[in-house]
């Protein structure tokens, strides 16, 4: 065989990998980290649709909290898996960070782990969710971070506690505040960051320890830190959820105004 008819099938052998490569791996590529064009039709756990969908019953309360995914979509999958066989759950919380980088293709990735989830799932935003221009597709495929939902006799308040990606603004503490003085509810408040972690230290601290109090909270759950932690804090049963990569999931039980945790890592 000729030298060159060796060369010129080696490369036609490598033209071919490669065109594999590349076609079976093509949503790998994100060709811009500002891309926000993100068709919210291909999402299905819009969080206003599955308000809706909580099936209560007054005597058990009880949904799944899971977080900070980042880029383990794999082991998310694992999760869902795992969450589909719990019984008597009314939804899923989800703490934040379901990006590593705020990409478009990374929310498509977390809504395609989570699409065969048979309870509806409200997602946290979280300090990566911010990066690129995460912001701008949450708001697109979720809505406004802050937010509130009730369960029976329960009001569960989303709130969007991201300082440093936020180019370092404050969080609306003045919504929050608003939110909490609501009477009528027991409160159960989810965000991402611990107040006593890095982002929410010093005065943000100070100020959300005075708006979420034991008179008005029953729970405080969160992410951020990527290790499981169960402990009072300002008075207030407060929760740190692992992260997915550890496969940290974990259900909560509400009853008579308590929170039950069941691990299921």
């Amino acid at each position: 065989m000729p030298f060159n008819l060796k060369i010129l099938r080696s490369l036609i052998f490598i033209a071919c990998i490669n065109m594999i490569v590349f076609c079976s791996c093509s949503d790998m590529i994100e060709y811009s980290p500002y891309d926000a064009n993100v068709k919210t039709s291909v999402f299905n756990t819009v969080r206003a649709e599955n308000i809706s969908l909580v099936a209560f019953d007054e005597d058990t309360l009880k949904f799944a909290v899971f977080s900070d995914s980042h880029n383990d979509y794999d082991k998310l999958s694992e999760i869902i898996n795992k969450i589909n066989l719990q019984k008597g759950l009314q939804f899923v919380v989800c703490c934040g960070d379901v990006t590593k980088a705020g990409l478009s293709q990374e929310y498509i990735w977390y809504l395609d782990a989570v699409e065969h989830c048979k309870y509806p799932i409200f997602t946290v935003i979280g300090n990566h969710d911010y990066r690129s221009n995460g912001y701008v597709i949450f708001n697109k495929v979720f809505g406004q971070p802050n937010m509130s939902f009730i369960v029976g006799r329960y009001k569960f308040v989303m709130f969007d506690d991201i300082i440093w990606e936020n180019n370092n603004k404050s969080p609306k503490y003045e919504w929050l505040k608003e939110e909490m003085a609501d009477s009528a509810y027991k409160h159960i408040v989810l965000a991402h960051i611990p107040p006593w972690s890095d982002q929410m230290e010093g005065l943000n601290k100070l100020v959300f320890d005075q708006i979420v109090t034991p008179q008005n909270t029953i729970l405080c759950i969160y992410g951020h830190d990527h290790s499981f932690l169960d402990k009072k804090v300002n008075g207030i049963h407060s929760i740190v959820s692992g992260c997915v990569k550890d496969k940290s999931c974990f259900v909560v039980s509400i009853v008579h105004d308590k929170a039950i945790i069941e691990q299921l890592n």
